[in-house]
């Protein structure tokens, strides 16, 4: 979710035929709708998100750990952070219910 957040404001300021390719698209569109509309995280993809890139740490730990200490820490400390900024996003637009939100 983050990175389709970034790339959509990257080609929002460079390319306005990718851009309406991805907000047209079936499952990178209505993700980047909500953020760009409302500025939130639906739980499903915040939960995804999340696993993906604690998989994506873990990984880079098994392959650096022994050889690149520094980038490891490094590596981890922006997927924590940006497990945090998914995190405490909002989860439904203003005015509506976590149960309507959650269908």
């Amino acid at each position: 979710v983050p990175f389709a957040i970034i790339a959509a404001y990257c080609f929002s300021k460079g390319s306005r035929k990718m851009r309406a390719w991805m907000l047209r698209h079936k499952r990178l569109g209505p993700p980047i709708r909500d953020w760009e509309n409302h500025r939130v995280i639906r739980p499903k993809l915040k939960a995804i998100s999340s696993v993906m890139m604690v998989a994506g740490a873990v990984m880079s730990y098994f392959k650096l750990h022994e050889e690149q200490p520094v980038a490891n820490v490094v590596i981890t400390a922006l997927f924590l952070a940006s497990i945090a900024f998914v995190l405490t996003r909002r989860s439904a637009p203003p005015g509506r219910s976590r149960t309507r939100a959650a269908a």
